[in-house]
């Protein structure tokens, strides 16, 4: 049987981890790994531009990048891609999280063999595969229902980053697309602040703002969390919320 090749795009700035990873590659059995290294966050982003992966492993120290916002920029830019995080031993809960965000699974730093590391890379792309697949055939579902909206609506993802919309919301921020752009970038940071919030399970409201910080004539909108069947929050929903004309006074000239 031929080996399946995986063009893998390596986050590390360490030199030893660098040749630990180099050298469990070469003990894989079934798949083999075409191995490019980054050792910045900007050198990563630049391969992917301009070269074609299939799977991204990413420590979560890198000079340039900490924690989770690795994560975050990579899906933002590349969602197609998926992702397996380093973790060190003692924070194995900071690949929980980032699992949560996005990336298909973690592995902890130095402490894993060639098997690991071969499931972990055949289970990342098939999954994700299969994830993108469902999410295509539900995805043309969700948009057309939305689209039946004469109300702004746009949905985010764990990144906060902008996957769906109907026409009102993109005539409202006056964009012909705005798929794959960051919240802030599009509605102004007191929305961004609400989805935040809306992620971490606590629904409310905001308003979306122009580039210069003034608000956009709208009504505001209701940011709620999108759970998944455990419960999970995975996305948000915002909603424009339309404002309730005033009620007219009147006068009984008959008192």
């Amino acid at each position: 049987m031929d080996e399946q090749i995986y063009k893998v795009l390596y986050l590390e700035d360490n030199p030893m981890d660098v040749r630990f990873f180099q050298e469990i590659a070469k003990e894989l059995r079934g798949i083999r790994i075409e191995l490019t290294n980054a050792g910045t966050l900007s050198e990563a982003l630049q391969n992917l531009e301009s070269n074609d992966f299939d799977l991204v492993v990413s420590d979560l120290g890198l000079p340039d990048s900490m924690g989770l916002y690795t994560v975050k920029r990579i899906m933002s830019g590349f969602p197609e891609l998926p992702i397996i995080v380093m973790t060190t031993i003692n924070d194995e809960q900071l690949g929980v999280k980032a699992v949560k965000l996005g990336a298909q699974d973690y592995l902890p730093k130095g402490n894993f063999d060639g098997g690991l590391l071969a499931r972990s890379i055949k289970y990342s792309v098939e999954r994700n595969s299969f994830v993108r697949r469902m999410f295509l055939s539900e995805d043309s579902k969700f948009q057309a229902l939305m689209n039946c909206l004469d109300i702004p609506v746009v949905y985010l993802d764990a990144g906060l980053i902008i996957r769906e919309c109907n026409p009102a919301f993109l005539n409202l921020i006056d964009s012909s697309s705005v798929r794959g752009v960051s919240l802030e970038e599009k509605c102004g940071k007191e929305l961004l602040i609400c989805a935040q919030k809306a992620l971490e399970g606590e629904e409310g409201r905001a308003q979306i703002s122009r580039h210069s910080g003034s608000c956009i004539p709208a009504d505001s909108f209701r940011c709620v969390p999108v759970r998944d069947d455990q419960n999970n929050v995975t996305g948000v929903l915002c909603i424009a919320e339309k404002k309730q004309p005033a009620k007219k006074h009147f006068i009984d000239l008959n008192a």
